[in-house]
């Protein structure tokens, strides 16, 4: 489904991330490995060649322009352009609104929003010089819903949702064959979930409620919501642009 096409994942050392990257590899894309943890990232770029696949680790901080331009510019370098981008790194402050210092706010809207910018900024112009592209940004149901312990998250994911949606609508990306589009999971068995778990005063009692609030009494794999990823990528999604794509097996559905 994509072969010859060629693109970055950011936070691909993480759950979702890495599913992604092993997903894309196997459908037969090329892909750069995004994360600041070299060397996981390292032996799982490594372990994806083994299988035959073409990936390579680049250890960057997606929240700085400079890292992100390099990181970029390695990517095409490598293999010759850069069809899409999935942006995924994201990190998590567990606490009420009051509690959050100036400072956890400032590095989390870095990593989880400021990056999104910096990304699309980066690969956009390439994309146009190239044909076109596809940008895949995660955001969550937390785009559009809240949780009192994650007030920084949420406004992020928010965030995400809107830049997506503003870059979709921008004509002169659009009519370059650029699209942007946005996925929106709910919870996913990740080492993210499982901190938010221990945040709580009983982990166990914690996880057991989220599980039991999806109506399929589980939550995703990080592989279900990388074959979303996948066809945001693939040309079969060539008129989805500005699109929420929500992966959370029907809890949002719910009124109570």
């Amino acid at each position: 489904m994509l072969e010859g096409k060629s693109g970055i994942v950011t936070g691909a050392a993480g759950g979702l991330g890495r599913a992604t990257a092993e997903r894309l590899c196997a459908e037969g894309a090329r892909v750069a490995l995004i994360d600041i943890k070299a060397d996981e990232l390292d032996a799982i770029a490594a372990g994806l060649r083994e299988k035959g696949f073409q990936a390579v680790a680049i250890a960057a901080d997606i929240s700085d322009e400079a890292d992100t331009e390099r990181m970029v510019r390695a990517a095409e370098a490598q293999f010759g352009r850069i069809d899409f981008i999935h942006q995924n790194a994201a990190i998590q402050i567990e606490k009420l609104l009051h509690e959050t210092s100036p400072a956890e706010w400032d590095r989390l809207m870095a990593v989880n929003l400021r990056s999104m910018f910096l990304g699309a900024r980066a690969v956009i112009p390439r994309m146009m010089r190239s044909g076109g592209g596809s940008i895949v940004n995660s955001g969550s149901i937390l785009s559009f819903s809240a949780d009192q312990i994650l007030p920084a998250y949420v406004a992020s994911k928010h965030g995400v949702l809107g830049l997506t949606r503003a870059i979709a609508v921008t004509e002169a990306y659009a009519q370059a064959r650029i699209r942007c589009n946005c996925i929106c999971p709910g919870d996913i068995q990740t080492p993210m979930v499982e901190r938010y778990w221990q945040a709580s005063p009983d982990p166990a009692e914690a996880q057991v409620r989220t599980v039991a609030y999806y109506p399929g009494k589980r939550i995703a794999t990080p592989a279900e919501v990388a074959d979303a990823v996948c066809f945001l990528v693939s040309d079969r999604s060539s008129f989805i642009n500005g699109a929420e794509i929500v992966i959370d097996g029907g809890v949002t559905a719910k009124c109570y």
